[in-house]
């Protein structure tokens, strides 16, 4: 999830973020804020909305228990150039956060404060950093400057190098209700009738910001027709040649990510009368899960041999 300079500043937390934020102003206030945080939580659940609203907490120049939204720190979070805030993502179309950038970033977070009291730094996905890069980061984690706070956020807190992990303090956050989720979106979305906003919450199997992001971009349509594809390819009820044609322009990790879900779905509902057996079907959980875990260190996978593997595995 990409996050533009004005989302990079939040005033306040999602619903079912609140209890987490509230501990951590209690932590704020107490002066024990440590010096790297680790956000974990659901994929799809905002907790890059947290971690902006954690970030501006801190580079608040107010007296009050969250972000003014008036003070010279807020005003240049939100304009996203406040000078002792960065947030460190992958470039535009890169999956990875490579050496030099986290380098960069380092040298950023270990310079003096020129606007407050400290300087910021939010790594979001952290599980996006290449081995190396992690390893540019641990000297910090080691040793952090006084000033410094690290803001690592992760939908998969296991793939990052357990040599960061326990150099943070980790704060799971929880993932909305089904009700929490679907009552904000339709807040969100007021211009759209509920049974599309619904639609939309199914579709990304309840991660609420994919939904949002893919009602306003308008994205439903596509992702609910990707989903109908590939169902009919675990069904058995598709041609694995069409479905395989009807794919070629989505991206191979959506196609992997969308069917992990579907597959996850088929166990829990204990759904597996389209494959020869549950354990065809756990089997290829792991085989797509694999796939998919390899595509996002880097691995350049044949296309449409995959595909055809996946069709043939479906029969």
């Amino acid at each position: 999830m990409t996050v533009d300079a004005v989302q990079r500043w939040q005033a306040a937390p999602l619903p079912w973020h609140s209890a987490t934020y509230d501990q951590f102003r209690r932590v704020l206030s107490d002066d024990r804020v440590p010096h790297a945080l680790l956000l974990s939580g659901s994929a799809g659940a905002g907790i890059e909305h947290l971690a902006a609203l954690v970030a501006g907490t801190l580079l608040c120049h107010s007296l009050q228990s969250s972000p003014c939204g008036l003070c010279d720190g807020c005003r240049m979070a939100q304009a996203g150039s406040h000078g002792d805030y960065r947030w460190l993502e992958p470039e535009a179309g890169k999956r990875a956060l490579g050496i030099d950038a986290v380098r960069s970033a380092v040298s950023f977070i270990q310079q003096t404060p020129a606007f407050g009291e400290r300087k910021v730094m939010v790594i979001a996905p952290a599980h996006a950093m290449t081995i190396a890069a992690a390893n540019a980061l641990l000297k910090t984690l080691e040793e952090p400057p006084g000033n410094g706070i690290l803001v690592l956020v992760s939908s998969r807190p296991g793939d990052l190098p357990a040599t960061v992990r326990s150099r943070c303090q980790r704060v799971q956050t929880p993932a909305p209700s089904a009700d929490q989720a679907l009552a904000w979106l339709r807040g969100q979305c007021d211009n759209m009738d509920s049974q599309t906003v619904s639609a939309a919450l199914d579709a990304a199997d309840g991660a609420v910001m994919t939904a949002m992001e893919w009602l306003q971009n308008g994205e439903l349509a596509a992702m609910t027709e990707l989903r109908r594809q590939l169902s009919g390819l675990l069904q058995g009820t598709s041609a694995p040649v069409s479905t395989v044609a009807a794919l070629k322009d989505v991206e191979l990790e959506l196609i992997l990510s969308t069917l992990l879900t579907l597959i996850e779905q088929a166990l829990q509902e204990g759904d597996s009368d389209h494959l020869k057996s549950q354990r065809d079907l756990f089997e290829l959980h792991d085989q797509v899960r694999g796939w998919l875990g390899a595509i996002r260190r880097g691995v350049n996978l044949a296309r449409d041999t995959l595909l055809i593997e996946i069709a043939q595995r479906c029969q």
